[in-house]
């Protein structure tokens, strides 16, 4: 009978040195209802399909069904350019933005309401343009600040935070406010890093306390504290807080994921997604999330690498673009069920477990591969001889293309706790239409008192899943 040896289901680097690291980077687990003795799978991450090129890099996404005819918004360099998902095709906002940073944006029922390079900015769908009311000016230097941190849309209001303080437009009217619409955080004089609002709430997230606030109903004082909600925990940037799962994520200040909650904020990261956040510069941080088939993602991406919660495993795993440190991937945005993402060029594609490869020019041309990567773990046992063993995974997955006819799978093997591997072997996965092809490697060697790591990768242009891994017989 075979036995199986337990597949890596989640990326994790090891917390010490000697220790082996888990693997699951471009996979993800699933749970597969069809196999009643393996109920999970290991699937790959989506591959990517060109569509657009825009000239500068991305600087947010944003869509709305109400503005700009649905179209979603791509802000690059200074434009603020459109993508009509309905005629894939692109156009551009009258008007400009300022600076380089990463906006953030909001949108009323008739108006969008944008933050860039600290300034203000307002679009009626048709263009955009930096707010005029000279009491937004007044605000800021009311309260000793230089720049505008934040964008929020509550009661069709907009919402604005700077210094300490947040302030509120008129109805309707994102241009509109006087120099007392203003609040101040009330539990700390610490500055506010961003505000955001989930249902009928808006979260202040400031340095050292989140504080949140409610609509009063009343037109003179619309705006109210919450007694008995305020946490004592910092928020490190705007850019690392995210909106999914009907909830908020956020990092830390001690670059800890956490999970908004009442009365408290859990911690969902584990010490390597702290560590990797450690590495990067406050504006290096960039969170994005997505929903796709049943799977909620909730991702942050650093140069030094891209990490990925999935809520539906309260799973982590990894993602990154050949030969680099991470994912190319800055910004992602759904629209109609489609998901598209943008890069640090202005290189604009669609995401799709339909695509083999990253950055497809076309949906048969292929792109760039994408490395796909996992580990199995034996434990030391009283053998010398590491076994045969057996990859249980979808067969005769090769296409008519050229470079996926016959695809290969390679496996690396060590013996010191993931120090050094072996040199990889490829066994293949089956031509098209070859179902019965046993993905099998013998002869592996010996291991002593540590363990054996499998480390397996496959970089072939096919999609694949990836169910067990067994032991057999020599």
């Amino acid at each position: 009978m075979a036995l199986n040896i337990p597949l890596a289901t989640a990326a994790a680097n090891a917390t010490v040195a000697g220790l082996p690291d888990k693997r699951c980077h471009n996979v993800y687990l699933e749970p597969d209802p069809t196999d009643p003795k393996n109920e999970t799978v290991l699937v790959e991450t989506p591959g990517s399909l060109q569509r657009n090129d825009f000239s500068g890099a991305c600087r947010g996404m944003w869509q709305a069904d109400g503005h700009a005819g649905g179209k979603i918004l791509v802000a690059h360099g200074t434009t603020m350019a459109t993508y009509d998902i309905g005629t894939n095709t692109a156009g551009t906002l009258t008007g400009s933005t300022a600076g380089t940073d990463n906006g953030d944006f909001a949108f009323t029922e008739d108006e969008g309401f944008g933050l860039f390079d600290g300034d203000l900015y307002v679009s009626d769908g048709t263009a955009i343009a930096a707010v005029t009311d000279a009491d937004f000016a007044t605000l800021l230097s009311d309260a000793g600040a230089t720049a505008f941190t934040s964008v929020a849309t509550m009661g069709q209001r907009g919402l604005f935070t700077y210094g300490p303080r947040f302030g509120f437009t008129a109805v309707l009217d994102l241009d509109n406010t006087t120099a007392l619409n203003y609040y101040t955080a009330e539990s700390s004089p610490d500055d506010l890093v961003a505000g955001r609002v989930l249902g009928e709430l808006y979260y202040l997230f400031g340095t050292q306390t989140i504080e949140v606030w409610a609509q009063t109903g009343d037109d003179a004082d619309p705006f109210a504290l919450q007694p008995g909600m305020t946490q004592q925990v910092g928020c490190l940037s705007r850019s690392g807080i995210i909106k999914t799962d009907n909830a908020i994520m956020f990092v830390d200040v001690d670059r800890n994921i956490r999970r908004l909650g009442v009365g408290g904020s859990e911690i969902i990261s584990q010490p390597w997604v702290t560590r990797l956040l450690k590495q990067a510069d406050v504006d290096e941080i960039l969170g994005f999330t997505y929903v796709d088939e049943g799977h909620i993602f909730a991702g942050w991406r650093t140069p030094y690498g891209t990490a990925v919660f999935d809520v539906m495993n309260a799973q982590w795993h990894t993602r990154g673009t050949l030969n680099t440190d991470t994912w190319r991937y800055t910004h992602v945005v759904k629209a109609q069920s489609r998901i598209f993402a943008c890069d640090a060029t202005g290189q604009f594609d669609e995401l799709s477990r339909d695509y083999a490869s990253e950055s497809m020019p076309n949906a048969t041309t292929t792109g760039d591969v994408i490395q796909r990567m996992f580990s199995a773990f034996l434990p030391a046992g009283h053998f010398e001889t590491i076994p045969a063993v057996q990859l249980i995974v979808s067969q005769g997955v090769g296409t008519s293309a050229s470079d996926a006819l016959d695809p290969l799978i390679g496996m690396r093997i060590s013996v010191d706790g993931g120090q050094t591997f072996t040199a990889k072997r490829n066994r293949k996965l089956g031509e098209q239409g070859v179902y019965d092809e046993a993905t099998i490697w013998r002869m592996n060697g010996s291991a002593l008192r540590r363990g054996v790591v499998f480390l397996f990768e496959k970089t072939d242009p096919v999609k694949a899943a990836y169910k067990a891994l067994q032991r057999v017989d020599a």
